[in-house]
């Protein structure tokens, strides 16, 4: 008996510290312990190629968490969904709330050596790491214009503001109207895009011409101050 025991013994020693796959991609993320999530699930994708099982995960996370706060709700989205999708390697890329797309404000891979590139039928877990990036706009304030605020157009190229339908394009098919710089307008919504490092706003306005509401979306860089 006491030969089996040393027998079992080695043997764990060898497969490592845990037999449990699942456990060791716990140890391995290392998402503290109770640790309450607060992101949003947007989108669950999969990216596979060819016989390679690939997964993406889109969350949108509250502004204002510290540096540590969102690493691990990023690690929390990556062992849920890395355990129960099980595939080779998974991407969770994380937007601040209120916008509606973009590439990341942070990202978390779990991949062999933390590289989504790396990501192979055949998973050894002794390889995976996980690398995290996080872009300093997650923690830079996008625009302190809120709803109802009133603000003057001005162009620095033209002598007028294009509004347009669309506040993903500025083709000529989606130009509504072109205001004259000075014109006075409140925001009605807004749109926020993430560019990784740095965000692109978008302001929906309307305003009274010649009784009649007009209303459109402009760049953020059209809008100049803010109307008393």
């Amino acid at each position: 008996m006491k030969r089996i025991l040393l027998l079992s013994l080695g043997i764990l020693i060898m497969l490592g510290c845990s037999t449990d796959p699942a456990q060791k991609v716990k140890e391995i993320i290392n998402v503290p312990e109770g640790f309450e999530p607060v992101y949003k699930v947007k989108e669950v994708k999969n990216l596979n190629y060819v016989q390679l099982k690939r997964l993406a995960v889109q969350v949108y996370v509250p502004v204002g968490l510290s540096k540590e706060q969102l690493e691990n709700n990023l690690k929390h989205a990556a062992q849920k969904f890395f355990l129960s999708r099980k595939p080779c390697v998974i991407a969770v890329n994380a937007l601040k709330e209120g916008f509606t797309s973009g590439t990341y404000h942070a990202r978390c891979i779990f991949a062999p050596e933390g590289k989504w590139e790396k990501a192979s039928r055949e998973i050894n877990l002794d390889t995976y790491k996980v690398s995290i990036v996080i872009e300093k706009s997650y923690f830079q304030k996008s625009t302190d214009l809120k709803v109802g605020s009133f603000v003057i157009l001005k162009s620095n190229d033209s002598k007028t503001v294009e509004l347009s339908r669309d506040p993903g394009g500025w083709r000529d098919e989606d130009i509504t109207h072109r205001l004259p710089n000075g014109t006075r307008v409140k925001v009605v919504g807004f749109q926020s895009f993430s560019l990784g490092k740095e965000d692109m706003i978008r302001f929906r306005i309307e305003t009274q011409i010649k009784n009649k509401t007009v209303s459109g979306w402009v760049h953020k860089w059209d809008v100049k101050a803010v109307g008393k």
